[in-house]
């Protein structure tokens, strides 16, 4: 299993951060969506009240920090994820991303604490679906593209014969071995690792 450098990790929630949250903010600040959460028909007077107090810049910047934990999370489980390709795995993630943060958040402070309606919580979780897979697929983009290409090259501890193992990451199984001076040929069943 190949291991993602600090660096990467740190990239990647970095881009995965501001990507996923400009989509986020692009969607929320748009005409049409506030139009419907603003109106006083449908929303809550609470809501209507504290969330234009709110101060974007320093939520934006817990928000993209947080993306780096997700980054770091999802080089920790990586090869555990579902998903075959980067992508699926980018895909998952988001979702796992939506499911473990946004989805809670949703239900207790908008929906218990602000009495924001249900409909309106739905129209929001949407919203955050789309910036979740978006952050997700940067994350995935940035740590598992590269791994799902990669070869392990280790040799067998029986023959010595270099022999790939299965790619965990994309699921594929690249049966070679080396051979002669760096040479690849396909192994036997009785030469893999």
């Amino acid at each position: 299993m190949m291991t993602n450098s600090v660096v990467k990790i740190l990239v990647a929630g970095l881009v995965g951060g501001f990507i996923g949250n400009g989509v986020l903010g692009a969607l929320f600040s748009s005409s049409p969506i506030q139009a419907i959460l603003y109106n006083p028909e449908w929303q809550s007077q609470l809501f209507i009240e504290i969330t234009p107090k709110r101060n974007i810049p320093v939520s934006v910047v817990g928000l993209v920090i947080l993306s780096i934990i997700h980054a770091w999370l999802f080089s920790v489980f990586m090869p555990s994820i579902p998903g075959k390709t980067w992508l699926k795995k980018g895909l998952f993630w988001g979702l796992t991303i939506w499911l473990m943060f946004w989805l809670f958040q949703e239900w207790f402070i908008y929906n218990t604490l602000l009495g924001e309606p249900l409909v309106l919580n739905v129209l929001e979780l949407t919203i955050l679906m789309l910036g979740s897979l978006v952050e997700g697929i940067v994350i995935a983009f940035f740590l598992a593209r590269n791994a799902a290409s990669a070869v392990s090259t280790e040799p067998n501890k029986s023959t010595g014969i270099r022999c790939s193992q299965e790619n965990t990451t994309t699921g594929s199984h690249r049966n070679i071995r080396q051979r002669g001076r760096g040479h690849l040929a396909p192994c036997t069943k009785r030469e893999k690792s």
